[in-house]
């Protein structure tokens, strides 16, 4: 105490120089002190800047404190002045009336007491706020510096590489990629390319899809795909803490641009995270305003440290296609976080591509439940497959995705979606090719986008543009989607050589259980299509047992359905009934949940119809009941479908035509239920003795044989019944007198059964006497 007085008492003899002089002295003492402190503890960001305002808010005191105590002594040394005999400090009457002056309150309150013990207290108060964070583990940025420039511009695309770390930090650091591209994925100022999007141009570049996306791979591919910058995080230990830091590198020059480090407990992993993306967005442009509207990213994640780990793997396993993985981790988080919105949301995505359609429908609900724990993005993404799957409402998915381009214009999810919803629900083909063109622009790598805008091509019949996507499609490199697109564009364009070559080269290459049995679905269509039923039924039944095994119900009966379409193309009547018959018989209606009864219902009951089989749908109706219970258009379409085929069965053709056209009147075209409408409907006008009119819906059902592929909710045996569909246009073109196109069509059933099996041999000859007998050549 005595020596702060003793400092206290040299300041008072300090002049106003020497007094700013020592203040500038001590504050670069107590910055440096400041920085070295941060460094060591890892101190918030703000706490040196704290220092130096603290210490400038000092220095205008200090110097008016010193002002006032200097010109306290200024009158009584003016006196001493006049009067040199004066040899005591005895205040003099003038000296007392200019103290009064100069001093009176300001002496008061700039004390020198005051203002050290001010100093002290303010710095004392930034201590222990500095502290406080540090002892919580509470995230804090502890170093940031840097700004994107011209080197991004607003919607530019950034690469996300994989997180730095140790071994011994792997589950964490992917944990941390989870979380990262979350907070990325809510702002709408920049577009993010993760690692699921580059996996083709790694392919093309000779690596694996496995390929750890480090650093230098992420520049290398930046550069080749014209990106702006790549983000580079790290994530390592101190102690008690995770020490999370960020680059934002420029390919091409590899030069740093911006450079944030961020510091939390274990605990803290996600706020670390979000306060080190928030800065990063900061410095590469993005305003302020439309980063506060970002959600926190606890609440629209998880505060389960465990239940993130194993959400990233689920992520990182349904990109790499894993769908049982992805439902094991899926599932596991939610037991580690129940009101974990995303680990719902993949969650019903895994069980919809395992065929589980209730559990799916289940889970996307309760993922639609928990929207205000999503980001903004994720919860318009959420509620339009809600609407897509769950309610079934495609309408309002529509709405609810083009709420979300308006926003996000350059999300190529949604236009998948979207183009979905157009194609597969409301039949709006062209809107469904131009969004799923958009697509290919936005993810020029992505195979999903080229496969389904081939697929729209064909059925708008821009061929040119179809084989071009084909084309580009195979240039990504090989992969089960561009051996799909070959086998469907050959099929399309009846090229039955080069469709047979790539059934035989896929079979063969194809081990995996899961691709291997949807291969079988399709080689196994081809081979029926061929005339070579013993084949088809071969793979067939062995795609079937696949499905059965893992109780998807839906691809089971909708292969029963092909199966027996084979049996009765082979002239075999009894056995397809039996197909038929078999799920009544391995599946009670109390073993099969209620979407999937309901699909298995409608799917084998319009089967049976095309067949006339009137007793086995009564049968049907009768086993599984028709109880789905959703508000949407689906039931009752249908049950409409369902009574047509019992109607036109039972020889009530008038009733069967209402029926169907009230589906047409709806604005609903499923496309996995349009076959079977279009082919009901030629037969009906056959019946009524409208030829004209049938031969125009069987052309339809031709067309959608030939170019659809499988849907989850509708039937997979069309294009087995390409034959049967050919047979019967020939045979009504010729009933009306159309001799030419009855010769092109039996011409076309004999290219597709240029060898086939024995049994079948007598319709190809049939074909050829009608052909004969039309052109009067033998």
């Amino acid at each position: 105490m005595s020596r702060l007085k003793q400092f206290i008492h040299e300041i008072h003899q300090r002049s106003l120089w020497q007094v700013l002089t020592v203040y500038l002295g001590a504050s670069w003492a107590v910055l440096e002190v400041t920085d070295q402190i941060v460094d060591r503890y890892l101190l918030p960001e703000w706490v040196y800047p704290g220092a130096l305002i603290l210490l400038l808010i000092g220095l205008p005191i200090v110097l008016a404190t010193a002002f006032v105590r200097e010109e306290r002594r200024a009158p009584g040394r003016a006196e001493e002045a006049r009067d040199p005999t004066l040899l005591v400090d005895t205040p003099s009457a003038g000296t007392a009336v200019a103290t009064e002056r100069t001093g009176g309150p300001l002496l008061r309150v700039f004390t020198w007491p005051r203002a050290i013990l001010g100093g002290l207290v303010a710095f004392a108060i930034l201590g222990l706020l500095s502290a406080s964070i540090v002892l919580r583990g509470a995230a804090r940025v502890t170093e940031a510096y840097g700004a994107a420039g011209d080197a991004f511009e607003e919607r530019a695309w950034i690469l996300l590489a994989e997180f730095e770390a140790q071994e011994s930090e792997r589950d964490m650091a992917l944990a941390a990629q989870a979380a990262l591209e979350v907070d990325l994925q809510q702002s709408e100022y920049l577009n993010l390319r993760g690692r699921n999007q580059v996996a083709p141009v790694l392919r093309r570049m000779g690596l694996p899809d496995t390929t750890s996306m480090d650093e230098r791979l992420a520049l290398d591919v930046a550069e080749r795909e014209g990106l702006s910058v790549v983000l580079a995080p790290a994530v390592s230990r101190l102690g008690r803490d995770y020490v999370f830091s960020a680059r934002v590198v420029q390919p091409g020059t590899g030069q740093d641009l911006i450079a944030v480090r961020a510091v939390a407990r274990e605990d803290r992993l996600v706020e670390a995270v979000e306060t080190l993306s928030r800065e990063v967005r900061r410095r590469l442009g993005e305003a302020g305003g439309s980063i506060r509207r970002s959600k926190p990213l606890p609440e629209v994640t998880t505060r389960s440290l465990e239940a993130l780990k194993v959400y990233a793997e689920a992520v990182q396993a349904s990109r790499a296609l894993d769908r049982e993985r992805t439902l094991e981790a899926a599932e596991e988080a939610i037991r580690f976080d129940s009101t974990f919105a995303m680990a719902h949301r993949i969650l019903s995505l895994a069980y919809w591509n395992l065929g589980r359609l209730t559990e799916a429908r289940a889970s996307a609900t309760r993922a639609y439940e928990l929207g205000d724990r999503l980001t903004d993005r994720e919860r318009l993404h959420v509620e339009g497959f809600y609407y897509m799957t769950a309610d079934l409402q495609p309408r309002h998915a529509a709405e609810v995705y083009e709420l979300l381009l308006s926003r996000y214009p350059d999300d190529f999810r949604a236009h998948i979606n979207l183009g979905f919803v157009n194609s597969v629900w409301l039949g709006n083909r062209e809107p469904a090719y131009e969004l799923y063109r958009k697509a290919v622009e936005l993810e020029p790598y992505g195979a999903i986008g080229y496969n389904n805008a081939m697929g729209m091509a064909l059925a708008i019949d821009k061929w040119e543009a179809a084989d071009s996507l084909r084309a580009a499609l195979t240039a990504l490199g090989p992969s089960e989607t561009a051996t799909q697109a070959d086998l469907r564009m050959a099929v399309a364009s009846e090229d039955w050589e080069r469709a047979d070559a790539l059934c035989d080269s896929v079979l063969a290459a194809t081990t995996s259980p899961g691709p291997l049995a949807a291969q079988q679905v399709a080689c196994g269509s081809l081979a029926a299509v061929r005339g070579c039923a013993r084949e088809a039924i071969d793979l067939l039944e062995s795609a079937n047992a696949f499905y059965a095994e893992r109780n998807q119900l839906v691809n089971h009966a909708n292969l029963l359905a092909a199966l027996a379409s084979v049996e009765e193309m082979t002239g075999r009547p009894d056995e397809a009934r039996a197909r038929l018959e078999s799920m009544l018989e391995d599946y009670p209606a109390d073993s099969i949940q209620q979407v999937e009864r309901y699909l298995v219902r409608t799917n084998l009951s319009v089967a049976a119809g095309t067949m006339g089989r009137t007793r086995l749908i009564d049968r049907m109706i009768s086993t599984y009941p028709r109880d789905l219970d959703s508000p949407g258009w689906l039931p009752e379409h249908g049950a409409a479908l369902e009574d047509a085929s019992r109607a036109l069965s039972s020889g009530r053709s008038e009733e069967a035509l209402a029926l169907l056209r009230e589906l047409e009147e709806s604005g609903y075209r499923p496309a996995g239920w349009e076959y079977y409408r279009h082919l009901l409907l030629g037969l009906v006008y056959h019946e009524l003795g409208d030829p004209d009119s049938a031969v125009a819906h069987l052309e339809q059902a031709f067309h959608r044989a030939a170019f659809s592929s499988s849907s989850t909710w509708g039937a997979r045996g069309p294009r087995t019944q390409l034959p049967f569909a050919l047979r019967r246009l020939a045979e009504l073109e010729e009933a009306r007198g159309n001799d030419e196109a009855a010769i092109r069509h039996y011409q076309r059933f004999l290219a597709l059964w240029s060898d086939p099996d024995p049994e079948l041999r007598g319709q190809v000859e049939a074909a050829r006497r009608a052909i004969a007998r039309l052109t009067g050549v033998e």
